[in-house]
């Protein structure tokens, strides 16, 4: 039960001219004769500023009732992760002579005391009626969890398009290219096959598995950073390519989903998980629905990093927008997403982060109307040739490579070193010189069965010289490297994380084959 405390009139005399009242009124009363029409005056006077200090209760009544409204509704808003209580304090008007005042402070544990002043002005007058209200409430933001148990399939689990069945499959020969006795990795999971002959399509495949000590529902802890190395091979077409993403583990889980089914560009990793209400998922004038089920905000949410393996140049169209489009370019909006090239070579590799919130892109140019603006961080998180959010500009951070090759093994190694705050990325792509896959070559990658296993390219339990890249007489691709800052909220949410593929295509299609995956914690 809420009781007023300091019920009264903001002024003295006026305090006292009430006393004064309700005292005479009783005298009044308790004298036969006295003047009707005197004592008629004083009890209409009494009662008018009863109600001004009953309007004043009720006043203070709806701040408390204000705050615990909205602490209700940010508990169990995926958005409200940092949001704090006491930006609720302030003052705010009921009606003309009616409104409270909000004083919240942090109290013991999950607790916020809340003072809710209510306040009523006299009529005519800066004289005001008051009612000081306290209160306790309770806040704490829970993540949401993900509704149903991992995954699909095994150890991972395929997010994508409800109309785009069987994006993601378990490959057929789920043998490893090396002895699995020589792979010491943490973990280590089975072939996949990622995409379809699906065009304008998308979908994240995030590895879900539980292994003790080192993951739940595919949550680990980041500590010192990771390895990882795989193989992968365009099995049909190459189309737009795709990202080995690295999620923080506080506002992603394994029903994230990154994607727009009208931007292949995307791959995947930016986007908000849209899906155009249309036969080949392309433009339309409405959404049919949003992959992201994972209770956060829809896409892939900050802070998060990738490998960017770009297969098709995107370039800008000079026309608009529209439905009817086969380009997922416009004037000033996809430009993120304008490939130019080194040369003869188009295609590339490159690390990519999170977006901004420029006032440029999605925001001048909507897409079919004006209600699909969508996120705009979610729509530069590939933005080439800017350093604001994936600052793959030229150098360490962007390299251009000869076309990728349908049927052509090419393998990836990435080691992520966290020191404090900062993390440092390198990573190389490359494949076999000459012919695909030869002896020499394999040996280098693998070892060999006699050979020890530690010091190749595929060895996550220990750190790879790059520089043994550049001498290299077998292999041939690219190495990028960055470094990164985190803020100590972002450095927060990244104290664990989730790992996998995203994916797109758009006017071309394709299907990738990832193989002896393995990953390693430091």
């Amino acid at each position: 039960m809420l009781f007023c405390k300091g019920l009264f009139w903001s002024d003295d005399k006026l305090r006292g001219s009430v006393l004064f009242v309700v005292i005479g009124a009783i005298i009044v009363m308790s004298v036969i004769g006295a003047s009707l029409a005197r004592l008629h005056g004083s009890a209409t006077n009494t009662e008018v500023q009863g109600n001004r200090l009953d309007d004043a209760y009720y006043a203070a009544v709806s701040g408390i009732n204000f705050v615990d409204t909205m602490i209700d509704l940010k508990t169990n808003d995926p958005d409200a992760s940092a949001w704090n209580p006491v930006i609720l304090n302030g003052t705010y008007t009921i009606n003309s002579g009616q409104k409270f005042e909000l004083a919240l402070t942090k109290g013991s544990g999950t607790d916020y005391n809340i003072q809710s002043r209510g306040i009523v002005l006299a009529s005519g007058s800066a004289k005001q009626a008051n009612c000081i209200l306290n209160a306790t409430k309770a806040y704490s933001w829970v993540p949401p969890t993900p509704p149903v148990t991992p995954p699909n399939l095994g150890s991972y689990n395929f997010v994508n398009p409800s109309n785009r069945p069987n994006y993601a499959a378990y490959a057929a020969d789920d043998k490893r290219t090396y002895p699995e006795g020589t792979d010491t990795g943490d973990i280590i999971t089975r072939n996949i096959v990622v995409g379809k002959d699906y065009y304008y399509g998308f979908g994240n495949v995030w590895f879900a598995g539980t292994n003790t000590g080192y993951s739940v529902d595919g949550v680990s802890p980041f500590g010192k950073g990771i390895r990882m190395f795989l193989t992968f091979k365009f099995l049909t077409t190459v189309g737009d390519g795709f990202v080995v993403a690295i999620l923080n583990g506080s506002q992603n889980n394994y029903l994230s989903s990154g994607g727009d089914s009208a931007e292949g560009g995307l791959l995947g990793y930016a986007g908000d998980s849209r899906v155009y209400d249309s036969t080949d998922g392309g433009f339309a004038s409405s959404i049919l629905e949003y992959v992201d089920k994972s209770g956060y905000a829809k896409g892939l949410n900050p802070p998060k990093f990738g490998i960017e393996v770009d297969t098709y140049t995107n370039t800008t169209d000079s026309s608009k927008w529209n439905p009817t489009s086969k380009k997922s370019s416009c004037t000033d909006d996809n430009a993120f997403m304008d490939d130019s090239t080194s040369g003869s070579k188009s295609d590339h590799v490159g690390i990519v982060y999170w977006g901004s919130d420029s006032a440029y892109l999605r925001k001048t140019c909507p897409g079919p109307g004006s209600g699909f603006n969508g996120n705009v961080k979610r729509y530069t998180d590939v933005r080439h040739g800017s350093g604001d959010n994936a600052p793959n500009t030229a150098g360490s951070k962007l390299q251009y490579v000869d076309d990728f090759q349908v049927g052509r093994t090419y393998f990836l190694r990435l080691d992520v070193l966290k020191t404090g705050s900062t993390i440092t990325i390198k990573n190389y792509v490359g494949t076999c010189k000459g012919d695909n896959l030869n002896t020499s070559c394999v040996n280098e990658i693998y070892g060999t069965t006699t050979a020890n296993h530690v010091g190749t390219l595929s060895d996550t339990k220990t750190d790879f010289n790059y520089a043994n890249i550049a001498a290299s007489k077998n292999l041939t691709g690219v190495s990028v490297s960055d470094t990164k800052t985190f803020s100590s909220s972002e450095a927060t949410a990244f104290s664990n994380f989730l790992w996998g593929f995203t994916s797109g295509s758009g006017v071309a299609a394709q299907q990738i084959e990832f193989r002896n995956i393995s990953l390693s914690f430091r």
